[in-house]
């Protein structure tokens, strides 16, 4: 049984609606980076497929628009999860998708800093210190990347800020626009080095991700992990982020 069919099958036996567990199908999708976003035709023909009555569109699209977990996406007719309430909508479905999780140490991010916060910070964390612990050093030093980058827009969220680091299309600005602009930003006050290590940070997993015959090393992450938790407990604190 596959992870999707495993959660659609724990997901039938809760008392949902079909709108409810259409919003399931979004958040299931976004937090394996499936899809960001789903068109109200694509959910009902999904949850058809995994077994569940066939639900009319145009219902479905209208009980959508009511809830507000979700939001309009940029494709027509399309709706994504709404990041104000995601860890609301967390709590409710994570239950859901039980998927094995190997025990890992704390190499480098402690679990503590997380732990009872968003789902996908735990997860990300536990990716860090897993991939690290088990040799995967470019997929350690890529994660490392994306949690800073998540906490930099957590940060901009927290003061109700984000429209400040999207373009034009609503899309958030690459990784090294939001550290040239959280560095430059007047109103959010960083410690003296901490623009310096979001370029190391940045830089280590670009190389992890883009250089076509450079290997991450052990050491090339070892000696970057007390600078890393001091930028990610800085990131985690302005963000309002408290386990």
């Amino acid at each position: 049984m596959t992870e999707f069919s495993n959660y659609t099958n724990n997901l039938s036996k809760a008392d949902f609606s079909h709108a409810e567990r259409a919003i399931g199908f979004l958040w299931f999708y976004g937090k394996k980076k499936l899809y960001y976003e789903r068109t109200t035709s694509d959910l009902a023909s999904d949850m058809s497929k995994a077994g569940f009555a066939h639900e009319n569109v145009s219902r479905l699209r209208r009980r959508l628009l009511k809830s507000n977990f979700v939001v309009r996406g940029t494709a027509p007719d399309s709706f994504k999860i709404n990041h104000r309430h995601l860890s609301e909508i967390e709590n409710i479905y994570k239950k859901y998708d039980k998927t094995f999780a190997p025990k890992i140490n704390e190499n480098i991010i402690p679990f503590a800093w997380v732990k009872g916060t968003r789902s996908y910070l735990i997860e990300l964390v536990k990716q860090i210190n897993g991939s690290y612990e088990f040799g995967f050093y470019d997929c350690c030093a890529v994660m490392i990347r994306r949690l800073m980058e998540s906490l930099i827009i957590e940060v901009y969220y927290q003061n109700s800020r984000e429209h400040d680091i999207t373009d034009n299309n609503g899309n958030f600005l690459l990784l090294e626009n939001l550290i040239k602009f959280i560095t430059n930003d007047r109103k959010i006050i960083l410690q003296r080095k901490s623009s310096l290590i979001m370029k190391e940070i940045k830089d280590i997993g670009d190389t992890a991700a883009h250089n076509r015959v450079y290997i991450t090393r052990d050491t090339d992450i070892k000696e970057k992990i007390p600078r890393v938790r001091l930028l990610i407990k800085e990131l985690l604190t302005l963000s309002g982020i408290k386990p």
